[in-house]
């Protein structure tokens, strides 16, 4: 039997809702049962395995030993439907050797269709379905679901407020618009749609300020919406808000609070939720969580600028720039990204904020300084049978947390430092000596 390609090495062919088996062949006679076999076996590995609803499902459907096997490939197809009956044990299925059968019943809802081919003089049919349905899900293109700005660390270091500074550059770019989409490989155009803005679209994707335009303390409350356009004509707003702090030099200390996520997504009611909030001058406390949120939170951009601001993520994918001063700040749940800028920062983690063991929360803290005297503040994340433990990956260090004693649920990468760069500053002889040594100095608080 001829082995499948393993799941997300092929794609089905673009542009239809299913490929059938009969277009499949493209012309091709089925004259034999070798031939038949050859191309079934091919149209299940390429066509129906590659779907990606389909690819979704069976991730619901099977148990975790096969699951690793199929993200690996090691299975194979066979075929098992030699007549038109339409029991279960009589569709295709997986064969995973040691681990068993996993039968694709329901992939295949539909009556059988049957060719025949001559064997010497006796007339052979071989019944096979043609068509395939993916439970639960959908071939049909499908709109974006998210849009997220990653901000330029060029725009976040302009604002980190080593000199009083009461507004950003003239012009200044904020950063890249990112679309996610249930369609992989789709392709995405951004467009703003309110009639009078600040803020432009250049180079496809790429949100900066107008020539002249800037954001300075007193502006208040101000918002754009953007609108995302897939490949089908799909289209998904989001409005971003934007908050500056108040008018003083230095400025009274902020208390600015994030919006209540809300909308779905269409022109007339787009999402809201995600939130850019400027502390520039004075100690400010910026909370990406608003006072109420329903559903999922939004993925916030905090810049404290100068003083000794306090960054509040809260859930969602949210990037805090503490800037100058010694700042605390706290991603919250999900997987944030963290600037602490200058001066003695706190990385700090609550309970709650790590993921699950399936699927850890991975938060990255992108200028870890133990010459700073930046700390790590695990105190409030750790049970009583935490453990914890250093590793790399891909030449950055991570620290891996077991915050319950069952499993690894958090991560936290040092995006500017290796294991080896960590050990070095902290005079640590091993992956374990290091956590005894920052413990020691304060750098990692866990009580």
């Amino acid at each position: 039997m001829v082995p499948p390609v393993p799941p997300g090495k092929q794609q089905a062919i673009e542009g239809r809702e299913m490929t059938t088996f009969t277009e499949f062949l493209n012309g091709t006679e089925l004259d034999s049962q070798g031939v038949f076999s050859k191309h079934y076996t091919a149209w299940l590995g390429t066509v129906v395995l590659a779907d990606e609803a389909v690819g979704t499902w069976l991730e619901g459907q099977l148990g975790e030993e096969m699951l690793e096997a199929y993200q690996s490939g090691a299975f194979s197809v066979q075929l098992n439907q030699n007549s038109d009956n339409d029991s279960e044990l009589n569709a295709p299925y997986l064969d995973f050797g040691g681990l068993g059968r996993f039968y694709l019943t329901d992939l295949f809802e539909g009556s059988k269709d049957s060719f025949t081919w001559k064997q010497g003089r006796a007339e052979q049919e071989r019944w096979y379905y043609d068509e395939y349905t993916a439970p639960g899900g959908s071939t049909e293109n499908q709109a974006p679901t998210d849009i997220r700005l990653e901000i330029d660390p060029t725009f976040a270091d302009s604002l980190k407020g080593s000199s009083p500074q009461a507004s950003t550059a003239a012009g200044a770019t904020l950063g890249t618009l990112t679309a996610f989409d249930p369609d992989a490989g789709d392709t995405h155009t951004f467009s703003i749609t309110d009639a009078e803005s600040r803020f432009e679209i250049v180079d496809g994707n790429v949100l900066k300020l107008k020539e002249g335009q800037v954001i300075a303390e007193g502006d208040g409350t101000f918002t754009v919406t953007i609108e995302v356009t897939d490949s089908a004509d799909n289209t998904y707003h989001e409005t971003f808000t934007f908050k500056a702090g108040a008018t003083g030099n230095p400025a009274p200390g902020d208390h600015l609070l994030g919006t209540e996520a809300s909308g779905d997504g269409t022109l007339e009611n787009p999402v809201v939720g995600d939130d850019i909030l400027f502390g520039f001058r004075g100690q400010d406390t910026l909370n990406g969580d608003g006072d109420t949120v329903f559903g999922s939170s939004g993925d916030d951009v905090l810049f404290g600028g100068q003083g000794n601001d306090t960054l509040y993520g809260g859930a969602g994918n949210d990037q805090l720039f503490g800037g100058n001063g010694a700042d605390i700040l706290v991603g919250g749940a999900d997987d944030d990204i963290l600037w602490g800028g200058a001066g003695a920062d706190t990385f700090q983690w609550m309970l709650g904020d790590q993921g699950t063991i399936e699927v850890p929360a991975v938060d990255r803290i992108m200028d870890f300084s133990e010459a700073e005297g930046d700390s790590i503040d695990l105190k409030d994340l750790l049970g009583d049978d935490a453990a914890l433990l250093f590793t790399e990956v891909d030449g950055q260090a991570e620290l891996h947390i077991d915050t319950q004693g069952n499993g690894v649920d958090q991560k936290i990468v040092f995006d500017n430092a290796s294991l080896a760069d960590l050990q070095l500053a902290f005079d640590a002889s091993d992956a374990t000596d290091l956590v005894t040594k920052m413990v020691a100095s304060g750098s990692l608080i866990i009580e």
